[in-house]
């Protein structure tokens, strides 16, 4: 049979927040030792297919929040909100529309 342990905090309910992993002490005491939460990390918007954003590290809220900006984001346009394809897809987007308005411009010249 599994040993028994008392809870070290004083919420006594087996939540989501109350995990704890089992570890034996030198002493040879079974003691509880808390989890923490799992973060899923920083992902590109669901309409753009809610994909993982690489370069960006998995951190809970109250460790993200004594994190320099550098180490929360990638350095680039979109950093930490779209991922390398989308914000190239996006450049040449607006670089297609651009060529487009100027050949509409040229050909009306000509007309």
């Amino acid at each position: 049979m599994a040993q028994r342990v008392t809870y070290r905090r004083k919420l006594h309910y087996n939540t989501r927040s109350n995990r704890f992993s089992l570890a034996r002490t030198p002493g040879g005491k079974v003691s509880v030792h808390y989890l923490k939460k799992r973060v899923n990390g920083p992902h590109t918007p669901k309409s753009l297919g809610h994909t993982r954003l690489p370069g960006t590290k998995c951190l809970r809220i109250v460790d993200a929040k004594n994190k320099t900006k550098r180490m929360k984001t990638v350095t680039r346009a979109y950093g930490g909100v779209l991922n390398h394809a989308q914000v190239r897809d996006r450049i040449l987007r607006s670089f297609i529309l651009e060529e487009q308005k100027l050949s509409k411009k040229s050909t009306g010249r000509r007309a």
